[in-house]
């Protein structure tokens, strides 16, 4: 009988970036053993991890995944009944309400919220809240406020105090920043909230919200029914959303309204508008599809976590499309573990017309390969990948804890990557018109989760 387990590797994924060690465990090791010693090389409580839900992973083997009651239950078994081997991975994967925010990070240095590595340093002590307050004063907005100020924008507009503090001055120098990480209808819904509360009309900032931005559907639903804009804007918003999307307009010049509201001043009562899109990449919120996978890809942690499994190239995709002419959209992927494969994980998009559906589920094409299938980072050599040709970016291989971050710009067709928030190439320009969603392909022992982008940063 074996004496010893050998190179068990435990895992803490609950703050970033996932804690992780390698140790050798006697073979009569219980469960509720293992759950001490993860206790203490980490740091954290036992009774706090017999919450955390636990996923066992070992080469060539399907992954089992276990719910914290499962794990309570299990407690007293030993490490064969579990399941556990030689070179298994034991991840334990913390519930959403046991993440730490960042004002409750006092046992470490604290970092940036929305994790990533990128210039946290240079954001230190910055939360969301802050940062608008000291925006509020204004005198005390300095150019790091500002760029904070820009990368969180959608997160700031979500706070209550937007509403119940911004001054009509400072809402309005918040519409007019080029630069806000944010999508326009959510902007426009924010300063009507804020409107309605302190009883202001909204003449002077309207002039900078960007309607020509949105789609039709958003203008139908969210715009037209506040009667914020003339009948003749509406019909004139409508006719030019449709030419859009119709994918029949052409330059801005050619365009009703003006780049710029600097220059709308002999347009009639539509000149005001603004085209051109803000030049924030807003960080796009969505989950793991758990319909459009693989079988052998497990979906946990409010479906933000895919995990590898099966002998192919399993992929996940996100329950979100980017569709043509929507501005800037961006997500991050934090990788959590990888396998030894060389194909081990690739991020990037897929076509979202639904002929590529059955691929995906049958998870025999890695992402990028294919006639065509997708546009990808392969994370292992730092190469972008098109139709299965490769190229070389300015990076190498990626590791865990780090974040891998994927930018379309829907309206020019470039798609750019990131690592840790430091662009690494915009290896594709040919995404013009064609709808995608986020995707990754998970080889067997490889997970990601979903994540905020983290702080830009130039590159080195």
């Amino acid at each position: 009988m074996m004496s010893s387990l050998d190179m068990v590797r435990l895992c803490l994924v609950q703050d970033f970036p996932a804690k992780e060690q390698t140790v050798t465990l006697p073979a009569a090791t219980t469960f509720n053993d293992v759950v001490t010693m993860c206790s203490d090389l980490f740091g954290t409580s036992a009774s706090k991890l017999r919450r955390f839900s636990v996923s066992l992973v070992r080469f060539a083997e399907e992954p089992r995944y276990w719910e914290a009651e499962a794990v309570a239950e299990r407690g007293d078994w030993d490490l064969t009944k579990c399941g556990i081997a030689d070179r298994t991975s034991v991840i334990f994967c913390a519930p959403a309400e046991l993440k730490p925010t960042v004002a409750r990070r006092k046992d470490r240095k604290k970092k940036n919220q929305g994790g990533g590595s990128g210039g946290e340093e240079y954001f230190k002590g910055l939360t969301p809240l802050k940062a608008l307050r000291l925006f509020i004063g204004r005198s005390r907005a300095t150019k790091r406020v500002l760029e904070f100020v820009d990368m969180r924008a959608a997160e700031i507009i979500q706070l209550k105090q937007f509403v119940n503090e911004m001054t009509e001055d400072a809402v309005l120098r918040f519409v007019k920043r080029d630069s806000l990480a944010v999508s326009e209808v959510e902007l426009f819904s924010a300063v009507r909230k804020w409107s309605l509360k302190h009883a202001k009309g909204i003449g002077e900032i309207i002039k900078f919200i960007r309607f020509p931005t949105m789609t039709s559907v958003e203008v139908a639903t969210t715009v037209a029914p506040c009667q914020v804009l003339s009948n003749d804007d509406v019909i004139q918003l409508f006719t030019y959303l449709g030419a859009k999307e119709a994918r029949t307009a052409t330059s801005s010049s050619s365009t009703p309204f003006p780049a710029t509201a600097s220059a709308a001043a002999d347009h009639g009562t539509c000149g005001w508008m603004i085209t051109k899109p803000r030049k924030g990449a807003a960080w796009t919120r969505f989950k793991w599809s758990t319909v459009l996978k693989s079988s052998s890809v497990q979906i946990t942690n409010d479906s933000k976590t895919a995990m590898g499994g099966g002998n192919t190239y399993p992929m996940a995709c996100g329950d979100v499309v980017f569709e043509p002419q929507q501005g800037i959209k961006e997500f991050s992927v934090r990788v959590d573990a990888l396998s030894n494969n060389q194909y081990k994980l690739a991020v990037g998009v897929l076509e979202a017309d639904g002929s590529r559906d059955q691929l995906v589920k049958g998870g025999s094409t890695l992402l990028g390969y294919g006639q065509p299938f997708g546009w990808s980072l392969l994370v292992s050599r730092g190469t972008a990948v098109r139709r299965g040709q490769q190229r070389k970016l300015g990076c190498g291989a990626v590791k865990p804890g780090d974040v891998v971050s994927v930018r379309v710009d829907t309206h020019s067709g470039q798609l750019t990557f990131l690592i840790n928030g430091v662009v690494v190439g915009t290896p594709f320009t040919d995404l013009s018109g064609v709808p995608v969603r986020p995707a990754v392909s998970v080889m067997r022992n490889t997970c990601v989760t979903i994540v905020p982008n983290p702080v830009s940063k130039k590159s080195k």
